[in-house]
């Protein structure tokens, strides 16, 4: 079955495990009639030494790390509170938790029934009239089959109101879908626009747009994916922000950063010489054609790459080419934290200049970082200052 999404209860807390129920909500009807569920009112069904048993996939050893191919199951009789916390100790919340299994009664080192690393999540249940309903969720335990302590779970009676709720997926993306994409005219006076986001969850109700420059600027709130490029555009590298909502919440995806060339100059008129009556005079004739910039390769070294670029100014007439720059957008990976990742990581922005590597072919040189995406987004002006196009380059990650 696929999963639309998941919800953890709002009270969850990691560190004493208490309210520790998950609901996964997917995007069809199961063809099965579910088990029935404890609810407050059955509370006869957690009497200590009441017979229950627990499923799982996990271990069948602790100290042997495989999982079994086929559903295991284990007898465990209820525990009482009393005699739990006593065993386990102050970790044990009876609001939230219901203790199941066996102690030993002698020295013996032998392994009693319970669930194992692996069988989180699983159910444990009671027998009524023949027909089973699910008591608890495997939670927790100081180690597998201790003959010491008592395996915990979630107390299903107790987490009635938030199990049978019907809890709206808020939005949320692929975990390899990183950013959008802006196309477009993209020039003063044109538009952009920012590609559609795959979101996933439930149904949305709205979807808004905020336009930001590079320094994180909000220049405009749309409630489409497109935008007319305006006076304030020109010149600044434009970021587009998607955000999704539904009643379960809000998620949001940044696009990359593209240049919107500012307007381009107006030719100034010749200026007509004075006619001189034993001379002609030819006007002089002007750079009226923008460079263009193209991309000539790449070179890759270890902790350096090398783009390369070829620039022309076409037309009748070159004023020669005055600047080929790049911004260069770096974004370094994320932390490694105990178990997990934290975010995507920083992002850091610069100008860089190319530098001439004979006749129209120009070069950049950039120093890497183990890990981190490097995109440039390279432009050039000519000696009159008119912009070329914008090109983008991702460099290969050095790993």
């Amino acid at each position: 079955m696929n999963v639309r999404g998941a919800v953890i209860h709002p009270n969850y807390d990691p560190g004493t495990l208490r309210f520790d129920y998950a609901l996964l909500k997917l995007d069809s009807p199961v063809l099965y009639t579910p088990i029935e569920v404890a609810t407050p009112f059955l509370s006869e069904l957690y009497t200590a030494g009441t017979p229950a048993k627990v499923l799982g996939w996990g271990f069948m050893d602790p100290k042997l790390p495989i999982l079994p191919d086929d559903l295991r199951e284990a007898s465990v009789p209820v525990v009482s509170s009393q005699s739990c916390g006593e065993a386990n100790g102050r970790f044990l919340d009876p609001a939230t938790m219901v203790c199941a299994g066996e102690l030993s009664s002698s020295s013996s080192s032998d392994l009693r029934p319970d669930a194992c690393f692996g069988d989180s999540g699983g159910p444990l249940f009671v027998s009524v009239d023949g027909r089973p309903v699910q008591i608890g969720i495997v939670s927790w335990g100081f180690e597998c089959a201790s003959s010491k302590t008592y395996g915990v779970y979630s107390h299903v009676a107790a987490g009635n109101e938030f199990i049978s709720s019907r809890p709206v997926i808020a939005p949320r993306v692929p975990s390899f879908f990183e950013q959008t994409v802006l196309s477009g005219d993209l020039r003063v006076g044109g538009y952009a626009e920012v590609s559609a986001v795959p979101w996933r969850g439930d149904p949305l109700t709205s979807v808004a747009y905020e336009w930001y420059d590079d320094v994180g600027n909000l220049l405009a709130s749309t409630t489409t994916n497109r935008i007319e490029l305006s006076d304030q555009f020109g010149g600044k590298f434009l970021t587009a922000v998607t955000y999704a909502s539904n009643e379960g919440g809000t998620a949001q995806v940044g696009s990359e950063s593209v240049l919107v060339p500012g307007a381009e100059p107006t030719p100034q008129p010749t200026p007509q010489p004075t006619p001189q009556p034993t001379s002609t005079v030819t006007p002089t004739l002007l750079d009226q054609t923008a460079p263009a910039v193209t991309r000539a390769g790449e070179r890759y070294r270890p902790y350096r790459a090398t783009v390369f670029v070829e620039v022309a100014d076409g037309g009748p007439v070159s004023s020669g080419i005055a600047a080929v720059t790049a911004e260069l957008k770096i974004q370094f990976p994320p932390n490694t934290r105990t178990g997990s990742k934290s975010s995507k990581g920083r992002v850091q922005r610069k100008r860089i200049s190319a530098i001439s590597a004979g006749s129209s072919l120009y070069r950049f040189d950039i120093d890497r970082v183990k890990g981190a995406r490097y995109r440039l987004l390279i432009s050039a002006t000519d000696g009159v200052g008119y912009p070329s196009n914008v090109i983008g380059v991702d460099l290969r990650r050095q790993r």
